[in-house]
């Protein structure tokens, strides 16, 4: 892709490499029995904005379907609506898919819920979830909990056999997680990240689902932040400092450039 730069080159790289992976480990399941879960994506996109993290998601996700051979594929989604329009057609709400904001939440899904939710998903392979700083820790192990339930049904009803008992969290799938977390947290609930206060009410039951979340989220080891930005062309000045201003890290010099 001549469009992307060095650091959008590597995630597009790092999503193509374990979608072949994919390929080839769903000929095998078709040839003999499988114990192995499919090969693991869990992959952690971080960039301001105006680094082209829309625009590198986009490379990798259309790739991502071609090489696996649907547009059904790749499941796309963020928290609010307006973010999950800017990934393009098909994109959903988290919680129009998990109904994560259910009272009934923290429970496992069963009956027509769970069989609805299974064939929604039935061809998903990887979930591309955007603005991660604006889902909670708590919403964020609902998600990976549902998506395991379904996994499990698809093996049994594909292979006709009993799944692995942990298909390593999100049902096996792979998952990219993007945005950036001085950006928007999440609202009256816990921000994924390990050591931020718990938000979520002490006697709602969540508190023990955002821990697992924040354990959860400790799984995404492949971390690829893009630094370059795009957004202002010939504004060197003003991109350095306002990198300083969103981290309250202003200079002396920066009160000087942004009083003239």
């Amino acid at each position: 892709m001549r469009s992307l730069d060095p650091s959008q080159h590597e995630v597009f790289n790092v999503v193509s490499e374990w979608a072949e992976k994919q390929v080839q480990w769903r000929r095998v399941a078709r040839r003999q029995s499988l114990t192995a879960p499919p090969p693991a994506l869990r992959l952690l996109l971080l960039g301001t904005a105006g680094t082209g993290k829309t625009h590198t998601a986009k490379a990798f996700i259309t790739k991502a379907r071609l090489t696996l051979g649907s547009f059904a594929s790749v499941s796309t989604m963020a928290f609010s609506g307006v973010a999950a329009a800017n990934l393009g057609d098909g994109a959903s709400t988290i919680d129009s898919v998990f109904h994560t904001n259910a009272a009934d939440a923290s429970t496992d899904l069963s009956g027509e819920k769970l069989d609805e939710l299974i064939e929604q998903l039935r061809s998903v392979e990887l979930l591309v979830i955007d603005e991660i700083s604006t889902v909670g820790a708590a919403q964020f192990e609902v998600m990976s909990r549902r998506l395991e339930q379904v996994g499990k049904a698809l093996w049994r009803d594909r292979f006709q056999d009993e799944p692995p008992e942990d298909l390593g969290g999100f049902g096996g799938i792979g998952v990219v997680c993007m945005g950036d977390f001085a950006q928007l947290p999440p609202v009256l609930s816990s921000l994924l990240l390990s050591g931020a206060p718990l938000q979520d009410a002490k006697n709602s039951g969540l508190r023990s689902l955002a821990l697992a979340g924040r354990q959860r989220f400790q799984s995404f080891q492949t971390v690829i932040r893009l630094r370059r930005i795009h957004r202002m062309q010939g504004a060197d000045p003003y991109k350095d400092s306002t990198m300083r201003l969103r981290d309250a890290a202003i200079t002396m010099d920066d009160y000087a450039l942004w009083k003239e």
